[in-house]
């Protein structure tokens, strides 16, 4: 039997119901402390909602500070229409098929580390402009001279610094450096770590190589050509850049995959392998879906296009040194 209704009983409920309708307005006040009834949750859900939405219009959310980063490092650029020096090109790696990129990170720091990235478009993060060096690193400042002597293009046996623009207040330079102990060592592949950062010094100087190790010594001061791959040697250290689809990198803008300084080479032959081949990409260049790169094939015939059974003989590169193979990834060449 329920107990008979008294004035302090009705005093009692009166308030209740003044708390829990104060509760359920529109805009409740804050919660202090854990007040434990159904309507706690939400009420700390609407605070949080109010927090962030105030966050997000003054542009400290963090999902606008992402947004803002990654819109600035992926602003569009236009390429270079040639291999020249001092323009935007793109280094597309042949094991991985992706494009060398900076990854930028959340807060400005003095280095920036480096992934391959599926990016197709020519966008800031991942456009490399090269700057010709003489032997000691110095960048050459007479520039009609080399000009008149060698041509304007980038040529094999060149040494160069390697900058992008556009992630900072002034540009930032691909350097790698001697590994010591626990410093200078890549986080994934426990490899030479590689980077960009501000400043030129001789750990920023680099020189190109042609891939074919038996026709390196006959390429070395012609230009570099379109259809294949260079070697990218650190002055330093005498490794060679690399990508490893072995190690992925998750990062703001996706799955990439980890850039290291460290060259790969055949037991054999001791020839360098495609994780160090890269291909200079220009505005001329055209997408070729599910290419790879063979040594030695002469008039040998490569595989399947896309399940199809069509042979490919490596016309595009000359010298049966390309064939086709299965795949929707692209090279740009």
């Amino acid at each position: 039997m329920p107990p008979l209704a008294t004035p302090e009983t009705h005093a009692l409920h009166s308030t209740a119901a003044d708390i829990l309708t104060h509760l359920s307005r529109s805009q409740p006040a804050g919660v202090p402390h854990r007040i434990g009834n159904w309507n706690e949750e939400a009420v700390l859900y609407h605070e949080r909602m109010t927090e962030f939405v105030k966050k997000y219009q003054s542009g400290e959310a963090e999902v606008a500070r992402l947004r803002r980063r990654v819109g600035g490092a992926r602003r569009e650029q236009i390429l270079s229409q040639t291999h020249s020096y001092n323009a935007p090109l793109m280094l597309q790696n042949l094991s991985t098929k992706t494009v060398l990129s900076v990854d930028v990170p959340e807060q400005p720091t003095d280095t920036y580390t480096l992934t391959t990235a599926r990016e197709t478009m020519p966008v800031v993060r991942c456009c490399w402009t090269f700057v010709l060096c003489d032997d000691n690193g110095n960048p050459i400042e007479d520039r009609h001279e080399y000009a008149h002597a060698h041509g304007s293009s980038i040529r094999y046996g060149d040494k160069v610094c390697i900058l992008v623009e556009g992630l900072g207040d002034e540009p930032m330079y691909l350097k790698s450096a001697q590994t010591h102990l626990s410093t200078n060592i890549s986080k994934y592949s426990k490899q030479q770590a590689v980077c960009v950062a501000a400043g030129r010094d001789y750990t920023a100087v680099w020189q190109l190589e042609h891939f074919e190790l038996g026709e390196r010594p006959e390429r070395e001061g012609t230009g570099i050509d379109a259809r294949h791959p260079v070697l990218i040697r650190h002055c330093l250290t005498g490794q060679c850049l690399a990508s490893d689809g072995a190690y992925v990198v998750r990062n703001d803008f996706g799955l990439e995959y980890e850039t290291t300084c460290h060259t790969y080479r055949h037991n054999g032959t001791r020839a360098e392998l495609p994780q160090n081949a890269w291909f200079v990409r220009t505005a001329e260049s055209v997408p070729v879906e599910g290419l790879q790169y063979f040594r030695n094939q002469g008039s040998q015939q490569g595989g399947s296009q896309n399940g199809q059974g069509r042979q490919g003989q490596g016309h595009l590169g000359g010298s049966g040194r390309y064939a086709y193979a299965g795949g929707r990834d692209k090279i740009w060449i």
